[in-house]
């Protein structure tokens, strides 16, 4: 599989709906355009999602590419 479809696939199964259900979520509890809701939502989004789904996304690319073991 090309580096380009596994891409593809990892975007349309994995980050596409998780990407969309927590910002959906993260807008419905701290929604609006005030400057501090936005830096809430920012710092929501760098303190407790960003770390996860690094760390996800790249073990899902390494288990897709046969290499599973060096996650």
């Amino acid at each position: 599989m090309g580096r380009t479809a596994r891409f593809g696939l990892i975007g349309v199964v994995f980050t596409g709906p998780v990407l969309f259900g927590w910002y959906g979520m993260l807008y419905k509890r701290l929604g609006g355009i005030a400057p501090i809701r936005v830096l809430q939502r920012v710092a929501a989004d760098q303190a407790f999602f960003a770390p996860i789904f690094t760390a996800t996304i790249v073990s899902i690319l390494f288990a897709v590419e046969g290499r599973g073991k060096d996650a």
